[in-house]
């Protein structure tokens, strides 16, 4: 072989491989694109957060109603209960939700108690944060969700918008639907 067909050559493999290294970016890519919207928050069906250790699992149903259920170890200890809450105005938000936004995160870390049986606390923790609009009022909250390896925790938050800057919350619809009819102890009332 001579030189001009030499370097023919090496120019043709050299273009071969960078038209294969373009194609495996396209196809990995493609493959990401795929895989974020299957994880899209408006996808139908459950959206899940389980605890650091995985034995708690938070299951939110937030296409229409907003409910969630919990479980341990794979034991469900609350079926689905409803999430939301009623203004004096008549607003509803929870009864029939879009989700805009999920975002997810993980603690771990530790603060100082003066005053508990343990001076250092671990605060470990995943969270699901649930940005939603009300399908009928456009009214925007969100619902926080953490999961610890000994429990949850949930909060809602109302994001500043027009008619809502002052309310009155009537009442908070959240339920805890127990799977069973099981024993309830509480302190008695005094006074």
């Amino acid at each position: 072989m001579n030189n001009t067909t030499t370097s023919i050559a090496n120019l043709f493999e050299r273009t071969i491989q960078s038209a294969l290294n373009h194609i495996r970016t396209a196809v990995i890519c493609l493959c990401l694109c795929l895989l974020a919207g299957c994880a899209t928050p408006n996808a139908s069906g459950p959206l899940a957060l389980r605890s650091p250790d995985g034995k708690i699992e938070v299951r939110l149903m937030a296409d229409g109603p907003l409910n969630y259920a919990v479980s341990v170890d794979g034991r469900r200890i609350l079926t689905d209960s409803r999430l939301g809450l009623k203004f004096r105005d008549g607003v509803e938000l929870g009864r029939d939700v879009e989700v805009v936004k999920a975002i997810r995160s993980s603690t771990d870390k530790t603060w100082e108690d003066p005053f508990g049986k343990r001076r250092q606390v671990r605060d470990h923790y995943n969270e699901l944060r649930l940005a939603l609009v009300e399908k009928s009022s456009g009214k925007k909250f969100e619902v926080i969700f953490r999961a610890f390896n000994d429990g949850i925790g949930f909060r809602y938050t109302l994001p500043s918008q027009p008619a809502m800057e002052l309310f009155v919350l009537e009442q908070e619809q959240t339920e805890f639907a127990f799977p069973g009819n099981y024993p309830c102890f509480a302190p008695a009332k005094h006074g």
